[in-house]
């Protein structure tokens, strides 16, 4: 298991391509006002999961840079987001760690799952697992390395509080 790199990124890019020309072409058919056609490249990346990537980081960087130029080739109204990591400081602590490689460039908008804390317990509530300064941080990365306006989805998320508490 696990997020391998594409035996061949031209090939992928030529794909993303194709995945972008038919969105733009639904898109201007049956959804004319949608201003953006969002495209998430990876889904929970981190080590652990069994969609963990198992390529390098350059290798990373590559598989965006294929896809962003793929989909932007055939759609005006394409936006790349990701990493779409597993939790809040993870995201971050991946755009930090990937822009120096030119991460950030192909990204137009930043996608992540909400979660404040990686556990199946629901003793832990956000405000002692320091979710605000997590939402803080993450947000800082952002206006440090991507344009102003960025956009963040977070597009997968939950909150527990222990049981019986009010």
């Amino acid at each position: 298991t696990g997020s391998y790199p594409p035996k061949s990124l031209s090939a992928f890019q030529r794909y993303t391509a194709l995945v972008g020309q038919e969105t733009a072409h639904v898109q201007a058919e049956y959804l004319p006002d949608q201003q953006k056609n969002y495209y998430q490249v990876t889904w929970e990346p981190d080590p652990g999961p069994s969609t963990q990537w198992m390529g390098t980081e350059s290798e990373f960087v590559a598989l965006y840079k294929a896809a962003w130029n793929g989909v932007h080739s055939t759609d005006p109204n394409a936006a790349v987001m990701g990493p779409t990591t597993t939790g809040i400081t993870l995201c971050s602590d991946w755009l930090n760690r990937l822009a120096p490689l030119g991460f950030t460039k192909y990204l137009d908008a930043v996608s992540c799952h909400g979660y404040y804390t990686i556990s199946a317990s629901s003793a832990k509530p956000p405000e002692p697992a320091n979710l605000p300064g997590q939402m803080q941080a993450l947000r800082r990365s952002i206006t440090n390395l991507l344009p102003p306006g960025t956009r963040l989805f977070i597009t997968e998320t939950g909150i527990s509080y222990p049981s019986g508490s009010t």
